[in-house]
């Protein structure tokens, strides 16, 4: 199995755990760093941040879920967090939270000789977004996003 499935397995076990709790998952990632795995799992909150309190939470609610049924071949540490500042961005309420601030986009394909894009979300629409940059507007479907941020 590979890592997206083992990602997307682990996500769609823990999710309705999270909501219990009152949260939202945002992202899990499945990574190597200094020789260890690490299964991280990124969580955000409708109303206020989330606290050290809400992460013990739901790590202590997930972590033999994991174990038992998420499917990951290696032993690897769990981390739970928040994504602070700098937090990705995947679904369309995500998007229409941080409308009129800075993002940072990546496309899958280059689209007119460009992947990267900075700069202002103007409008969220059903199929995609636009963004200002240096006062020219850039449309761009959901579809060709392969990574947003907030934060500059």
């Amino acid at each position: 199995m590979d890592r997206t499935s083992i990602e997307k397995k682990v996500e769609r076990l823990i999710d309705p755990v999270v909501r219990e709790e009152g949260l939202e998952l945002l992202e899990v990632l499945l990574t190597g760093e200094s020789g260890r795995t690490i299964l991280r799992v990124l969580l955000d909150k409708e109303e206020g941040s989330v606290t050290l309190d809400d992460c013990t939470r739901v790590s202590h609610a997930i972590e033999d879920l994991i174990e038992v049924d998420g499917g990951i071949p290696t032993a690897y540490e769990l981390e739970v967090s928040s994504p602070g500042i700098d937090r990705p961005l995947k679904k369309k309420r995500h998007f229409e939270r941080v409308r009129g601030k800075t993002i940072r986009i990546k496309t899958i394909q280059p689209i007119e000789g460009r992947q990267n894009y900075k700069g202002v979300l103007t409008e969220v629409r059903e199929d995609g977004l636009v963004m200002e940059i240096d006062r020219k507007e850039y449309v761009l479907r959901f579809d060709q996003i392969l990574k947003a941020h907030r934060g500059g």
